[in-house]
């Protein structure tokens, strides 16, 4: 229950940082949807494409799409990400 509240409380404050990215948080909500649907590789893409523009995602998206490619023993894909 507690790791409940927890990813709530993240979320919430994930949200409140970047609302006037919406765009951009839109496709981080997919890609996160895409994670929760254990499509580790398509999620890692997302996220990669994410963290190559210039935006306010950027670094959140790099390390996420990193976790996801060590998780799938990508690690060079990893390596440019992290």
């Amino acid at each position: 229950m507690l790791n409940l509240i927890n990813d709530i409380l993240a979320k919430t404050m994930l949200i409140n940082s970047f609302k006037q990215d919406s765009v951009i948080l839109s496709e981080y909500a997919d890609a996160e949807l895409i994670k929760f649907q254990q499509k580790y590789t398509e999620a890692a893409e997302v996220f990669f494409e994410l963290c190559q523009d210039e935006n306010s995602m950027r670094s959140l998206a790099g390390r996420e799409a990193g976790t996801l490619y060590l998780k799938l023993k990508k690690f060079e894909s990893a390596k440019k990400v992290l």
